[in-house]
């Protein structure tokens, strides 16, 4: 029987304010399927079997930097007072349940089940499932034949993508909440212990991290050569991408949960001051911004000379990118945190009042809605005519991209804040 839950902002409000702490000293070789229990130096084996640990910080601690973590996570626990982890009620078995291998058009999403599922892209029948020892909120990333994501049990995963094979695990000290992109050979995740890394796409061995000073919860951006990073602290750090050292650092005025884009020499981001920003992608310096009348955790997409991204006034936005001048705006019922989707001439974006929007680009008007049961906080895919997005309402949704008619839809065991991956294996 599926389960549901209902939460108050309150405490979602309160979870927001924990992360988590796994361990580890390097990528994690797989063994039968699953990978090892992670060790924290100072826990007992006993305390260690428990799984995952969340912390939140003391009196005075949240939001100033931890202390330099160590590859065993050590400095990193002593800094923080450890708390139990949310109890969800039951712990489902970690491992592979292989149905059949994927094959042709697949699709792939996380979910607060702790799993990660592939999906028959045509059907919505099941293909292969994952299950970490956590919350899978980070968004796949599917690349050369291999799937790429965080979970909240400290880890990123790296799987064969054909029939979830565990690859490799690379172990961060706190949640891997944000989702992973690719630069040249490596992958790059964010974690809330602070640290961006880069590890070997390959192999899962650490090429160089980097403190953002406080959690994160975004996705980093490459433009080839730098790496362009933010946090929940109010500032913004340009990187070299071969060797993670700093190139510019600069302040943005604020907090921002909405991942970066880049494009055209230019760096675009959202902020916790309702700000929309451009800056210069060489020097950190501020081009323009926009305000909107909420905040923005939306993270922009760029096609072209738009830009375009939503607000928790309920809005969605076109503005030029190069004078940030509005083009259009649209409103929704609730929030908008989902980052757009832009497909031959069409945004496809989510909001809280529980619609997938099917818009026009150049005018932004409307063309279809759909309504699930829950919010809808992540991104949407599309892949040959088909649009796939994940709800709270535990279903990820096949829609016919021009109709908005239903195709099929697939229930999980929980929530989906992941942003569904389809690709054509």
């Amino acid at each position: 029987m599926t389960r549901r839950r209902t939460l108050s902002y309150g405490m979602l409000a309160w979870m927001a304010t924990l992360w988590a702490c796994g361990g580890g000293g390097g990528p994690t070789s797989p063994d039968a399927g699953a990978t090892p229990t992670p060790k924290v130096d100072g826990m007992s084996s006993a305390t260690a079997k428990r799984g995952p640990k969340l912390i939140r910080g003391g009196k005075g601690q949240i939001g100033k930097r931890a202390q330099a973590v160590n590859r065993d996570c050590s400095d990193y626990v002593r800094a923080h007072r450890q708390v139990r982890s949310y109890d969800l009620g039951y712990q489902p078995p970690q491992g592979l349940a292989l149905e059949s291998p994927a094959s042709g058009p697949t699709v792939f999403f996380g979910s607060n089940d702790h799993s990660l599922y592939a999906l028959d892209a045509q059907s919505g029948s099941l293909r292969w499932r994952y299950t970490t020892g956590d919350w899978v909120r980070s968004s796949p990333l599917v690349v050369d034949g291999r799937v790429y994501v965080g979970s909240h049990d400290s880890k990123l995963y790296a799987f064969n993508a054909v029939d979830g094979t565990l690859l490799w695990t690379w172990p961060t000290c706190a949640w891997a909440w944000g989702s992973p992109t690719k630069a040249d050979d490596m992958i790059l995740i964010n974690g809330w212990d602070n640290y961006l890394y880069a590890v070997d796409a390959l192999t899962g061995k650490r090429r160089w991290s980097f403190n953002l000073e406080t959690y994160a919860a975004t996705t980093p951006a490459s433009d080839g050569t730098r790496v362009y990073a933010n946090s929940d602290a109010p500032l913004f750090w340009a990187l070299d991408q071969a060797t993670g050292k700093l190139v510019w650092k600069t302040r943005i005025g604020a907090r921002s949960r909405s991942s970066p884009a880049v494009a055209d020499g230019r760096v675009f981001v959202g902020t916790n001051a309702s700000r929309f920003l451009a800056l210069d992608a060489e020097t950190g310096r501020k081009l323009w911004s926009h305000r909107t009348r909420g905040w923005i955790w939306s993270s922009p997409k760029v096609v072209g000379d738009r830009v375009v991204f939503g607000s928790r006034d309920g809005r969605v936005y076109c503005l030029s990118t190069e004078t940030g001048k509005r083009l259009w705006s649209f409103r929704t019922g609730g929030w908008v945190d989902a980052p757009p989707r832009i497909d031959h001439g069409r945004v496809y974006i989510g909001s809280h009042d529980a619609f997938l929007y099917a818009l026009d680009l150049e005018t932004g008007s409307e063309i279809w809605r759909f309504k699930t049961d829950g919010f809808i906080g992540a991104a949407a895919a599309v892949l040959d005519g088909h649009v796939f997005v994940g709800s709270y309402d535990h279903f990820l949704y096949a829609l016919d991209a021009d109709s908005g008619d239903l195709l099929w839809r697939f229930e999980a065991d929980d929530w989906i804040t992941s942003s569904p991956a389809a690709v054509r294996l």
